[in-house]
């Protein structure tokens, strides 16, 4: 899809293409559009230039229109592949506020393509005017579903927890109950799991006194990003406390029972900051820091367990030649409820690390790895001894029970079931393992099976014809053809034949798990795709709905260097080309990749 994206229909002068590709490099490498003026670039290109034609290079409005050609070609090409694909879309979608002031929400389309690829694309990065209510978010999305023609094909939207976001898909499934669209707010609204398991973090960090309540409220209200804060700079101007305390200013302490058991040792160690009274050593001010801002996100809490504990003796040591500071000295037990709570808070990482770095943040995937936290922080509670603080416990039963109340929320829609069961590495075997000592899950998993069972009757069943394997052929499209009526099989009889009068459903319950990181579900169902031939349609749908908002986090990172220092004049039309535009340039160097990794469609 991506092959040849800028690549004309003729051959292009030499200049042209000379033209675009500095056009490409200008875009993929975020330089302002004055670079191709710089004296010392076009002395470059003329030292390398071959002297026996004359290099014209472009001045920065002619890039500038390039580029902007440019994205009105990807916009032609996104339209015209939404006309093309077969299958469903599922929409991952956040607002953001760039560095010049500009406020823009990113709409990712997640879907697999006719050739059996799980893609992502950046159909908009529109600047949002007016407030930030779901309404209004709603009317651009809307617009952008409309100008590309997705909008009978919307499978699932993904976003974080925010409340303008319940009141946007509300507002979504007005509009296409208006055009006669089916669509359920409530089954098609999914929330970002690593986005939960950072508030469930939160909710542990501020019940053991790491955080204050008012830093746990603006987490909450959404005041600040999630993706600003888990790439938050980690310098003390960064945090307010922090910034208090290199001042000489004194922190409001609570001293009431409700704070948690670890505030103590904490705030000892927040006290004990060189940095907070003399410039004594970078690497204890850094170890010290880091816990007043634990609330900037999970990727602090990475820092948090591999300087606090570390620094120790410093810490020691620092109090003990202070008299001032010996009223925070931290004592053994103090020392265990900070090395026990490390161990906590791996895990919380260690989830969300693996839900980020997953090669394909399937849905199917990134409940896997949910669960597996649940059962988890079950097993450490099982394991705390009766000598530990009952602060302790309470802090951690706080913790799981927040990330139990999402999962509760999660089974308002069915696709976070119905993934796992299409997933041929979890299934509906994986599943009732993984529930064995639930009765209450397993009841649910039989009802969502019932539920599967029905939704692919009446949506899926019989739109393929199934064939034997051996007088059957498919399209790029997985449809059955049959073949020529001159070719005879004398040995068709020993072949294995489908089973015409059973459920394409049924059949695939049957089958032996894949192996989990061996096997890639959409490559498996590809394969596949002769044998269930609809029913690989309804797994291509769901299996393409993403667990998390990874991909926008990612497009928000390139946003920053879009707009950077050196370009923060740009005007709100031109960084959504631009963004359009890199993005279609890293698909297709992607492709090329691919194509040279020896990646192909074909069985």
């Amino acid at each position: 899809m991506q092959e040849g994206f800028f690549t004309p229909l003729y051959p292009v002068p030499r200049h042209d293409k000379f033209e675009q590709l500095l056009a490409e490099w200008i875009v993929a490498c975020d330089q302002p559009f004055d670079e191709v003026e710089k004296p010392e670039f076009r002395a470059l290109l003329a030292y390398t230039h071959h002297p026996s034609s004359t290099l014209r290079i472009p001045g920065r409005k002619a890039i500038k229109n390039r580029i902007m050609r440019m994205g009105e070609s990807s916009r032609e090409n996104i339209k015209q592949m939404f006309d093309e694909l077969e299958g469903k879309v599922s929409i991952s979608l956040d607002a953001w506020t760039s560095s010049n002031g500009y406020a823009f929400i990113a709409i990712i389309a997640h879907y697999v393509t006719n050739k059996g690829k799980l893609e992502e694309l950046l159909i908009d990065f529109r600047e949002l005017s007016g407030a930030h209510s779901g309404d209004n978010m709603a009317e651009v999305v809307w617009e952008t579903l409309a100008q590309y023609g997705p909008k009978g094909k919307i499978m699932a939207f993904v976003m974080d927890n925010a409340s303008n976001n319940d009141t946007m898909i509300e507002a979504i499934e007005r509009f296409c109950r208006r055009e006669n669209i089916s669509f359920s707010a409530k089954d098609s609204c999914l929330q970002c799991m690593p986005h939960t398991i950072h508030l469930a973090a939160l909710e542990l960090l501020r019940c053991l006194g790491a955080i204050s309540d008012d830093d746990f409220s603006k987490a909450l209200s959404h005041k600040a990003p999630y993706q600003d804060s888990v790439t938050a700079p980690l310098d003390c101007a960064h945090d307010d406390n922090a910034t208090l305390q290199d001042n000489g200013e004194e922190l409001e302490s609570d001293d009431s029972e409700s704070s948690g058991f670890l505030k103590s040792p904490l705030e000892k160690v927040s006290h004990c900051s060189p940095n907070r009274r003399i410039s004594h050593s970078d690497k204890l001010a850094f170890s010290s820091g880091i816990l007043s801002r634990l609330h900037a996100g999970l990727q602090l809490i990475k820092c948090f367990m591999s300087c606090t504990y570390d620094y120790r003796g410093a810490v020691d040591s620092y109090v003990a030649k202070d008299r001032d500071l010996q009223a925070y000295e931290l004592y053994p037990e103090d020392w265990d409820a900070v090395e026990m709570v490390m161990g906590w808070l791996k895990s919380f990482r260690s989830a969300t690390t693996q839900m980020s770095t997953t090669k394909r943040p399937m849905l199917s995937t990134v409940s896997v790895i949910f669960r597996g936290l649940q059962q988890d922080i079950r097993n450490i509670l099982a394991s705390l001894l009766d000598n530990v603080s009952p602060e302790l416990k309470e802090g951690l039963t706080v913790a799981h029970r927040k990330l139990s109340d999402y999962y509760t929320k999660f089974d308002q829609s069915p696709f976070y079931v119905w993934a796992s069961l299409l997933d041929p590495r979890i299934s509906y075997a994986g599943l009732k393992e993984d529930f064995t000592n639930d009765e209450i899950l397993k009841q649910d998993l039989e009802a969502f099976k019932e539920w599967l069972m029905d939704y692919y009757n009446i949506h899926y069943a019989g739109r393929y014809l199934r064939q034997d394997k051996c007088s059957a052929t498919t399209d790029s499209a997985g449809n059955v053809t049959t073949t020529s009526p001159q070719k005879i099989n004398f040995t068709a009889r020993y072949q294995k034949r489908c089973r015409f009068g059973t459920n394409e459903l049924e059949e695939y319950f049957k089958l032996d798990q894949q192996d989990f990181e061996m096997t890639d579900p959409i490559h498996w169902w590809y394969r596949h795709r002769k044998i269930y031939p609809n029913l690989y349609c309804l797994a291509r749908n769901i299996l393409a709905i993403p667990g998390s908002a990874v991909a926008i986090e990612r497009i928000f990172s390139g946003g920053r260097d879009t707009i950077s220092l050196r370009r923060a004049s740009l005007k709100p039309e031109t960084i959504e080309t631009l963004m359009l535009v890199k993005q279609r340039v890293h698909l297709a160097r992607n492709a090329v990749e691919d194509l040279a990794g020896g990646d192909s469609d074909d069985e």
